[in-house]
């Protein structure tokens, strides 16, 4: 077999090995340089949102602040008040969906108040500058009917056994923005406390299934129910469940939908699950007719029989994927062994080069042992290269020299650089070998 290098036009060395089978010659042209466009990344748009917009004193709302993106973009927000004294803000994580839950929390004031709470992205947009939204809340104080009925509300009491100003917490209530969501996801919880607004402590029943913060903030963990409960500091509890349930595989993807395979030759398929956050991501693969082909657990195929066979990958919900495989009679070979390259360089016009490698990319190479028509399995078969010409001809090397054959009589070889060999040493050198396959137990080559 004979291998022609041929120099690269670039600083950095781009010449190719050629590897020509039985006697014939190849050479290659070095691939043009391709200059791939860097794709900007920007903040698209900010879309704030907030259920509740008047407040008591003491009172909380949760504003959501999506951030939709191009590109790797950071989607977190910064939120400030206009008036720190009127009411408190805090911000949240970003889901995964690009949002960020901010509570706003109203403090006691004198008077009916408002206040503006701005939000603002910490990326940039096209224009390079940042996005802001603002929400207006107004705050409202204690209701003078509230005040009336304060002495008549329980009232905590000091150490000494006097009564203190504090009015305790009657009864609370606990509402979810929605009760079902699925893993991964978020919802929000409010409680509402009576006569006045309070703060709530937020547990969950099953962590396992569901976590909640003390901002109202549920987030779906694993499949199943939990209970959220709001408790006051004087043991007044409200109850909400959530059920979370599992993101539902919407697609499978086989990497082809058609494939051509002998009898006894074996292929894998290869399927992708969508979404890619999918909670149950287990397919099933079955064959229409395993008298055709059979397939295993793990996608390998087997031609048993000339037809027609639809190999399919189930979902637990029923979603599949499927390729229709056709199984052909094995055409006979000459006894002997058969050689053949199953890299070869392709340039980006699509372009093949039979026998050809760019230098840097392991060359993998193949040799079927063929005995009275048939593959040999188990067979030992030793690869070998001689120099034809060239000017750098210890550079390369066979990495293992000898392989055993598989079930379908092939013996897989890698030929590549030495360990100590410099690519930049190698520039404007060329270098074409023969390459020779022999198997121990007949001599045969």
């Amino acid at each position: 077999m004979k291998r022609t290098y041929v120099k690269k036009w670039k600083k950095a060395l781009t010449f190719v090995l050629v590897f020509v089978l039985a006697f014939s010659a190849g050479m290659i042209m070095p691939p043009k340089s391709t200059n791939a466009a860097r794709a900007k990344k920007y903040v698209k748009s900010l879309k704030v949102t907030s259920a509740k917009k008047k407040l008591a004193a003491g009172g909380k709302a949760v504003v959501k602040a999506k951030v939709t993106a191009k590109g790797n973009v950071k989607k977190t927000v910064k939120a400030v008040s206009s008036n720190k004294k009127v009411v408190a803000v805090k911000v949240g994580k970003v889901n995964r969906k690009g949002v960020t839950s901010i509570t706003v929390r109203a403090k006691t004031v004198k008077k009916t108040s408002t206040v503006n709470v701005k939000i603002t992205t910490v990326g940039k947009n096209a224009q390079r500058k940042k996005i802001s939204k603002s929400v207006k809340f107004t705050v409202q104080p204690a209701s003078k009917k509230q005040n009336q009925n304060k002495p008549t509300n329980p009232v905590a009491t000091d150490s000494a056994g006097t009564n203190s100003t504090e009015v305790l917490p009657q009864s609370v209530s606990i509402t979810a923005q929605t009760a079902s969501i699925s893993v991964g996801m978020t919802t929000v919880v409010s409680a509402k406390v009576l006569p006045v607004d309070a703060a709530v402590t937020f547990t969950t029943s099953n962590p396992a299934v569901a976590t909640v913060d003390q901002n109202g903030i549920v987030l779906g963990i694993g499949v199943g129910t939990a209970v959220i409960t709001a408790s006051t500091s004087n043991g007044k509890t409200a109850s909400v469940t959530i059920t979370v349930t599992e993101i539902p595989v919407t697609e499978v993807v086989l990497d082809v939908s058609e494939r051509e395979i002998t009898i006894t030759e074996t292929t894998t398929l290869k399927a992708e699950v969508l979404p890619a956050n999918a909670t149950n991501k287990t397919l099933i693969w079955a064959s229409s007719d395993s008298n055709i082909a059979t397939v295993d657990a793990n996608g390998v195929v087997k031609g048993v029989a000339e037809g027609e066979a639809e190999i399919s990958a189930t979902a637990s919900n029923g979603v599949r994927g499927v390729c229709t495989v056709t199984v052909k009679r094995k055409v006979v070979e000459a006894d002997g062994i058969h050689i053949e390259m199953i890299n070869p360089y392709e340039d980006k016009d699509g372009q093949v080069y039979p026998n050809t490698a760019l230098v840097g990319n392991d060359m993998a190479i193949r040799a079927q042992v063929i005995r009275d028509g048939m593959p040999v399995g188990n067979a030992s078969v030793t690869l070998s290269m001689e120099p034809i010409y060239g000017n750098c001809k210890e550079a390369f090397m066979v990495r293992t020299p000898t392989e055993k054959t598989d079930d379908n009589g092939y013996a897989n070889f890698v030929i590549g650089l030495k360990s100590d060999q410099n690519l930049d040493a190698l520039d404007e050198k060329f270098q074409s070998y023969a390459v020779k396959a022999q198997e121990s137990a007949s001599n045969i080559s």
